[in-house]
């Protein structure tokens, strides 16, 4: 065999093959580097609807301490929760995705976020409040939408409330890749009440 022969390296049609499957396992482990991120970063938008609605139950159930130190008509700062007070809320529990609740006289909201803006996708996508596609909303809370209370035919003795609340991720919602219905997630619980009636 002479020296030419046996330093003979690789063609051309061998250099393009191996080239060829070389970018397709990087284009797969692209993909798979993708999906990763999508499903963390699903996990974690759950993650905060699940600690967000713990939150908004709490204060649905209990109420909490008006801001400020105002005394209400009882003297107190205290706004009441469906648990202690007299009647059930009325009329919207919402504003600008906040939770409001209102009783004794005062008002407490929710937690707020930092005004996420929101391009919707279509009537009700990616959150419950778009009317269309191309609208932009600006997302201050994470309640999305008012909160369902069910004191009637699903109630014993007037004693319980069936609440549900439905939690939106501001952030999820404005990734424009998130997976449709993403974004916001629904809760229902049944609450006792510490009152003899719904007032």
């Amino acid at each position: 065999m002479s020296p030419a022969s046996r330093q003979r390296g690789f063609t051309l049609p061998e250099l393009a093959i191996a080239g060829g499957i070389a970018a397709f396992l990087m284009l797969v482990a692209w993909e798979l580097l993708l999906q990763g991120a999508e499903i963390k970063a699903e996990s974690e938008a759950r993650t905060r609807m699940n600690t967000q609605a713990r939150q908004n139950f709490e204060m649905l159930l209990y109420g909490g301490k008006a801001s400020g130190g105002a005394g209400g008509n009882d003297g107190t700062g205290e706004v009441r929760g469906i648990a202690t007070g007299e009647a059930l809320p009325a009329g919207t529990l919402r504003e600008q995705f906040r939770l409001r609740v209102e009783s004794n006289g005062l008002t407490i909201r929710g937690d707020e976020t930092g005004n996420p803006r929101v391009t919707c996708t279509g009537p009700g996508e990616p959150l419950p409040d778009c009317t269309s596609a191309g609208a932009v909303l600006s997302v201050n809370g994470q309640l999305a939408a008012d909160p369902a209370l069910e004191s009637a035919t699903r109630s014993v003795s007037g004693h319980t409330v069936e609440t549900g609340i439905s939690v939106a991720d501001p952030w999820q919602a404005a990734r424009p890749n998130a997976r449709p219905g993403s974004a916001v997630e629904d809760y229902r619980t049944i609450i006792m009440r510490m009152n003899e009636g719904d007032g």
